[in-house]
């Protein structure tokens, strides 16, 4: 697993560049399908294997799940019953979950002004995935985003109260903050 951890973080600082990126507007920020963060969900979901579960199976919370922990919702039973075709499938599939994960981060964004690189963007993304829109409503990480308040210290303890994972898990979230 370190070993993954590790070209996962080579492939976060390959992709990031030496001098910080421009920052972001949250109305022009989009996760893309070669972005870090898109790669650290993948990693964290399929323990660093960096497969989907092409057939249903039951996560460790009791949901229905396939593809990278997309919960089968009702409804989606019969449509996931077989499973997905392939890992193409999959990340379709995660795509259309984060792009509402994406929504529900920019309803929390209050001022108009916030700037976010792209790493910080997907690390915020990542956790809505994993945590829920409801973990971060009102919480001290979104407060003192919205108040501009970018030290970035302030800002990474903030985001890693949330995290109930492993230090692997969180040595890769806090490498995509860093390289921010």
């Amino acid at each position: 697993l370190s070993k993954s951890i590790a070209d996962l973080d080579l492939k976060i600082r390959s992709k990031t560049p030496a001098v910080p990126a421009p920052t972001f507007a949250k109305d022009k920020l989009s996760l893309k399908a070669d972005d870090p963060g898109m790669d650290l969900l993948i990693y964290i979901e399929t323990a660093g294997s960096m497969k989907p579960a092409l057939k249903p199976y039951i996560d460790d919370n009791g949901f229905k799940t396939i593809g990278f922990a997309h919960r089968i919702q009702k409804g989606e039973e019969k449509k996931y019953a077989n499973g997905l075709k392939d890992e193409a499938a999959a990340r379709e599939l995660l795509k259309q979950d984060l792009a509402e994960r994406e929504k529900q981060l920019k309803g929390l964004i209050a001022n108009p002004n916030v700037r976010l690189t792209r790493n910080q963007y997907g690390a915020l993304v990542n956790l809505i995935y994993q945590r829920g829109v409801g973990t971060l409503r009102g919480s001290d990480l979104i407060m003192d985003l919205n108040a501009e308040n970018y030290d970035r210290n302030k800002v990474r303890d903030d985001f890693m109260k949330f995290l109930k994972m492993g230090e692997v898990e969180k040595k890769a979230i806090d490498t995509l903050l860093a390289f921010g």
